[in-house]
This record gives structure tokens, sequence and C-alpha cells, in this order.
């Protein structure tokens, strides 16, 4: 996770938008000092204005496209990932299914099809790698609402 503190001198291309399944997020492009024009996205509906003082939070360092959210230091505001505690829960949901479908390879009875019972085992595999893949999101989600906060607690 990297931190980059900069002051916005042009920002462009604002517009606020849904995605699929109506979760809001932000678009838009912004150049600093020392910064060439970038294009990013952040969850929900943010106001973005030229002359604002941010300490961006970056998940992957030097990559624009991951930014997390940022701390403005000149009203106070934070914006942070809206998913994380939504996915964890999601994700341990998944999880248990997937545990149960691979317990079910496991309990067959002798006289079912083995081909039944193989493709619950691949199905539950393939649960658990997406569970997997959800808790990763939403753990990479509460870090950065934490540098976040951490940020402004620092002030």
């Amino acid at each position: 996770m990297q931190t980059v503190s900069l002051i916005l001198r042009e920002v462009t291309d604002l517009a606020h938008r849904r995605t699929r399944n109506g979760a809001r997020y932000t678009a838009f492009r912004f150049s600093a000092d020392g910064i060439a024009s970038q294009a990013v996205r952040v969850d929900g509906h943010v106001i973005v204005a030229p002359g604002a003082s941010l300490t961006m939070v970056l998940t992957r360092d030097r990559d624009w496209q991951s930014l997390a959210g940022w701390y403005d230091r000149s009203t106070g505001q934070c914006v942070t990932p809206n998913d994380g505690y939504g996915s964890l829960a999601i994700a341990l949901l998944i999880g248990l299914l997937a545990l149960v479908c691979v317990l079910g390879y496991f309990v067959v009875p002798p006289d079912m099809p083995l081909h039944a019972s193989s493709s619950a085992a691949l199905f539950g595999a393939g649960l658990a790698g997406t569970s997997v893949w959800l808790v990763w999101r939403a753990m990479q989600s509460i870090r950065a609402r934490g540098a976040i906060h951490a940020l402004r607690d620092a002030g």
C-alpha cells in the first residue's frame, strides 16, 4: 500500500455513474505537480475540485488504477472503499457452501453415480477459489479504509 500526497491542479471528465448492480462510483481525470493526467475511479458519489490537498491511498505502488480512496487535508473528508465487511460476509457464506459441496463428495452413498459426486466436488472447489478471492479483496478494502482513517487521525 502506498500513500501519495498532492494538490490537484486540474480535474476533468468528472462523472457520477452506477455499475450494473447499482453501486455508485465517481470517475474523473486529474493532474497534479509531477503527475501527468491520470484517469481514476472511486466508490461513491464524490465531489472533487482543483486545489484540493489530498493524501491518496493506492493498493499497489505507482498504480493509479488501484486508488482506494483519500483523505482531503483541506476539508477533513475521507473517501473510503464501500466494500469490505459486506464482501467478507459473502465470502464466508460462499466458503461454507463450498465446504458442504466438497464434504458431500466424501459422504456419497455407494450406489450414487461417481460423476454426480465429482461434479459437486469440482463445483465446491470453484466456490472455494471464489471465496478466497473475495476474502483477499475484502481485506484489501479494510486495510485501505484503516490507512485512510489513520491519515485523518494523524491530522
